[in-house]
């Protein structure tokens, strides 16, 4: 079992002359299928290591966990950083340099602390709303 890769597809969809667009639509595309596979891998870790036999209920908390919880911190990293970057005028070290800060970090509170969300989940949704602004 595992994730789909793009590179050959999106390869083939720029030698023929497809809109741009396109494959970026397959790439992000890429990227929800591997969140979504790490949160699932992580949910059946969790429940064949779980002391006491977990049922259905608490099953579907540690994924709504996992997964919206991912989602809603990237979104507030990515709004941090974004009010941030506002505040730096033509400095392009300061701006990469907060931007990679911001991916580890959201990356490494995602995992590293008692939040215990997806990191991965959290880093793709910290950088989709980056790409908005």
């Amino acid at each position: 079992l595992s994730a789909t890769d793009p590179v050959a597809v999106v390869a083939l969809l720029k030698e023929l002359g497809v809109d741009e667009r396109l494959g970026t639509l397959i790439e992000g595309e890429s990227l929800m299928n591997d969140g979504s596979a790490i949160v699932l891998f992580t949910l059946f870790i969790k429940a064949l290591l779980s002391v006491a036999c977990c049922d259905g209920s608490q099953v579907v908390v540690w994924a709504l966990r996992l997964s919206f919880g991912g989602i809603f911190l990237g979104l507030i990293v990515g709004w941090v950083v974004v009010m941030l970057l506002g505040r730096i005028m033509n400095d392009l070290v300061s701006e990469v340099t907060l931007t990679l800060v911001a991916a580890y970090s959201c990356y490494l509170i995602a995992e590293g602390t008692e939040l215990k969300v997806s990191g991965v989940l959290a880093v793709v949704f910290c950088g989709l709303y980056l790409s908005e602004w």
